[in-house]
């Protein structure tokens, strides 16, 4: 079932999830024994700290109408939930099993803004959600090629 939240919500959801994909790769980097799986996780967790800002950046500059304004929608899953069960009953990870967990942080946020773009009337509120899907999109993409240069070294 559908409720009703704001934007705002929205975009707060998304800074909460790089805020503690951040915390968890810190996390894992400080217990993990690898060195090329720590460079991975140190760059990781600044990559989220750093989209972290941009989203305040936009909700910044977003006006309150926009922010304020409501939309029919569920977040399936909290951002400390999510993140919770991308690690459940895990102690060490591979450099592939923290791609797998980057890959699915991305996407749940992608899911995120386009599922309420879909859900927004036209006008601001659905311009912000479009940037923010291009954003997570192309920072997604980003990060890849990042990630992939990082790991070839």
């Amino acid at each position: 079932m559908k409720t009703f939240e704001t934007i705002e919500d929205v975009v707060d959801n998304a800074i909460e999830l790089h805020r503690l994909a951040a915390k968890l790769y810190r996390s894992i980097s400080a217990d993990s024994s690898s060195p090329r799986a720590r460079l991975l996780l140190d760059y990781l967790a600044q990559h989220e700290l750093q989209m972290e800002k941009s989203l305040i950046n936009y909700k910044k500059g977003a006006g309150n109408s926009v922010l304020h304004r409501y939309i029919q929608y569920t977040l399936e899953e909290p951002p400390e939930q999510f993140i919770d069960h991308l690690v459940v009953g895990r102690r060490e990870f591979s450099v592939d099993d923290i791609g797998l967990i980057g890959q699915a942080l991305d996407s749940y946020l992608v899911d995120l803004f386009e599922e309420a773009l879909r859900e927004a009337d036209s006008g601001a509120a659905a311009e912000l959600l479009k940037d923010l899907v291009e954003l997570e999109t192309l920072e997604r993409r980003k990060l890849t090629q990042s990630t992939n240069s990082l790991l070839d070294m």
